[in-house]
C-alpha cells in the first residue's frame, strides 16, 4: 500500500534496502578480518595477517624506540597492525641504562616486553678503605657484616647502612677465618669461627644492640661443622662433628639435643628439617622432612660413586644434592634426578628460582619447567646475584660487571673491573661490592 503523493515508494524502499544489505555483506567480512588482525598492504596489494607489541617497563618515563623510531605513546604501550618480521627495541630513560632486544613479530601473536625495571646510570661510592672481605648484608637491608684485615688480625664489624655508621663487634688472628650469617627475621648475626687450637663456637650479636650477645660452645673433642638459623630468627640449629644434631634457644639460653641419629647431613628450609640418611631397601639414599615431629620420606635415590651425599638445598620436594670432591651435584624432583657441575649455586628469594653456576655455565631450575642452560661462556664466571623482583641477574666476571634480564637474554654492561663478594638490597636497589678502583681499596655501594 502507498499513500498519495508518497516519495518513498515501494521500489525505493526496496532499492535502499538492498544498497544496505549489499553494504553489509560488503564492510562486515572486512571488520571481521580488521578485527582478527588481517591488513591491507597497499604496496603489495595483498591482505596479510599483522601481530603486536606490548611494552610495559619501569621507570614510567621510559621512551621506547622500534627501529630506531621514537614512539610518542609513553609506556604502557600496545602497538597493533605490526606487519610480521624482525624489529629492534630500544628503551631509554633519562639517567638509566639503555635497554635492547631484538624481537620477532608473528602472525596473529602479540610481543610482551614486561616485567623489566630499567638499570639506573650512576657513579659508585666508596663507603670504607681497607682489605675488607665477604660483606653480608642484613635480610631487612639495615646492617651490613663485614671482615676487615688489619695490624695483622681480621676485625668483624656491622656497619649501619642508613647512616654508614660502623661498629667493631669482635676480632681474630689471622690464621682463622670466621664465616657469618644473618636470621631471616631480625637483625641477629652468628660469628662461626672455626676450629683451631680450640673446639670452635658460635658467637650471635644483636646488630641494634652489640652488647647483647651469646655464644654455642661444643662440647671438648667437637666441632660445630654446619649452623642454620630457623625462620622466626628466635633459634638455631647446629650440628658437631660427631653427627649429633642439637638446637639453641636464644630466648631460655637452653640447648637441647635432638637426638636424631644416622644421618648423614641435614638442611633448614624455613623452619622444616630435612635429613638425608642411607635407606633400608635397595636403595641408598633418602631424603625426609619433618612433619608435625614425624619424619615423612620425600625422595629416593642412589649414587654410585661410593661416597656420602650432603644437602645444598631444598625447596619445594626438589633437592640438590652432592658427593664426592668434585663439582658434579645431582638435582631431585618428582621422579627426575638431573646431574651437572655446578661450583655454586643459591636460591632467588623471588619466584623461588634456582641457580647453578660454574666458571663457563649458569643453569636455572623453576619448578614448572626441566633444568635449563641459561648461559655459556669462555670468560669466567664468579659471582650470580638476583636484584630485583623480575630476577634480573648480576653477573659477576673476572675482569667486568653485566647485568642479565634472564627472560630476555640481554646483557647491558654495568662496570669494566672487577668486583668482589656482591650483595645487594633488593628492595632499595643498592649494590655493595669490594674493590679496587683507581687505587682505591674498600667497600663500595651503587645505586641500581
Amino acid at each position: 500500500m502507498e499513500y498519495p503523493d508518497a516519495k518513498f515508494t515501494k521500489p525505493f524502499r526496496l532499492t535502499i534496502l538492498g544498497l544496505f544489505i549489499a553494504a553489509f555483506l560488503i564492510i562486515s567480512p572486512g571488520v571481521i578480518l580488521y578485527s582478527i588482525g588481517y591488513r591491507y598492504d597497499w604496496q603489495a596489494g595483498l591482505l596479510r595477517e599483522t601481530g603486536a607489541i606490548s611494552i610495559d617497563v619501569e621507570p614510567e618515563t621510559t621512551v621506547a624506540y622500534l627501529n630506531n623510531i621514537k614512539l610518542k605513546s609513553s609506556v604502557p604501550i600496545r602497538l597493533n597492525n605490526i606487519t610480521p618480521g624482525k624489529y629492534t627495541v630500544r628503551l631509554e630513560a633519562e639517567n638509566y641504562l639503555s635497554w635492547f632486544k631484538e624481537v620477532e613479530v608473528k602472525n596473529k601473536q602479540t610481543v610482551y616486553i614486561k616485567e623489566i625495571n630499567l638499570i639506573q646510570k650512576n657513579e659508585p661510592k666508596l663507603i670504607r678503605t681497607g682489605d675488607i672481605f665477604d660483606p653480608v648484608l642484613s635480610d631487612d637491608g639495615q646492617y651490613l657484616a663485614y671482615n676487615l684485615f688489619t695490624n695483622d688480625k681480621i676485625e668483624i664489624r656491622i656497619l649501619k647502612t642508613e647512616d654508614k655508621s660502623d661498629t667493631l663487634i669482635t676480632t681474630f688472628n689471622t690464621n682463622l677465618t670466621p664465616r657469618f650469617t644473618w636470621a631471616k627475621n631480625k637483625n641477629l648475626l652468628t660469628v662461626v669461627t672455626p676450629g683451631f687450637q680450640k673446639q670452635g663456637e658460635i658467637n650471635v650479636f644483636n646488630a641494634e644492640n652489640i652488647n647483647e650477645n651469646w655464644s654455642i660452645t661444643p662440647p671438648v673433642g667437637q666441632e660445630i661443622v654446619k649452623h642454620q638459623w630457623k625462620e622466626s630468627g628466635e633459634e638455631i640449629y647446629y650440628s658437631l662433628s660427631g653427627k649429633t644434631l642439637h638446637t639453641f634457644n636464644l630466648t631460655s639460653k637452653t640447648t637441647k639435643d635432638l637426638g636424631i641419629k644416622n644421618y648423614t647431613d641435614w638442611h633448614l628450609d624455613g623452619s622444616q628439617l630435612w635429613l638425608v640418611r642411607p635407606t633400608s631397601t635397595t636403595l641408598q639414599w633418602e631424603i625426609v622432612r619433618d612433619v608435625y615431629g614425624y619424619f615423612q620420606k620425600t625422595i629416593e635415590f642412589e649414587l654410585t660413586d661410593g661416597n656420602e651425599p650432603t644437602i645444598l638445598g631444598v625447596k619445594k620436594d626438589a633437592a640438590l644434592v652432592k658427593s664426592g670432591p668434585n663439582q658434579e651435584v645431582t638435582l631431585i624432583y618428582s621422579d627426575h634426578r638431573v646431574s651437572f657441575n655446578a661450583g655454586k649455586d643459591l636460591i632467588s628469594k623471588y619466584n623461588d628460582w634456582w641457580l647453578f653456576w660454574t666458571p663457563s655455565e649458569l643453569r636455572t631450575f623453576n619448578y614448572n619447567d626441566e633444568p635449563a642452560l641459561l648461559t655459556r661462556s669462555g670468560e669466567t664466571l664468579k659471582d650470580v646475584l638476583p636484584l630485583d623482583e623480575y630476577n634480573a641477574l648480576l653477573l659477576v666476571w673476572a675482569d667486568k660487571t653485566t647485568i642479565m634480564h634472564p627472560y630476555y637474554l640481554v646483557n647491558t654492561p654495568l662496570l669494566d673491573y672487577t668486583i668482589s663478594d656482591p650483595t645487594a638490597d633488593t628492595e632499595k636497589r643498592t649494590l655493595y661490592y669490594t674493590s679496587t678502583v683507581n687505587k682505591q681499596k674498600g667497600l663500595w655501594s651503587l645505586q641500581y
